[in-house]
């Protein structure tokens, strides 16, 4: 039995401008085999100022 020595980028994900990355959901699929990526979950960034949030816009 021959393992994998690397694994291989298949996708990107982007968060929307003036948001960050929250969270991943992620799935086992056994053995000898890579994860499957279920979902990416993003939320705006904000700023306190003087007592109130603000969205950021952009980064």
């Amino acid at each position: 039995m021959q393992c994998a020595t690397s694994n291989t980028v298949s996708w990107r994900f982007r968060a929307p401008a003036g948001h960050g990355l929250s969270g991943i959901s992620i799935s086992d699929t056994g053995r000898n085999s890579a994860d499957n990526v279920n979902g990416v979950y993003y939320r705006p960034l904000q700023k306190l100022i003087n007592g109130t949030w603000y969205n950021v816009a952009s980064i």
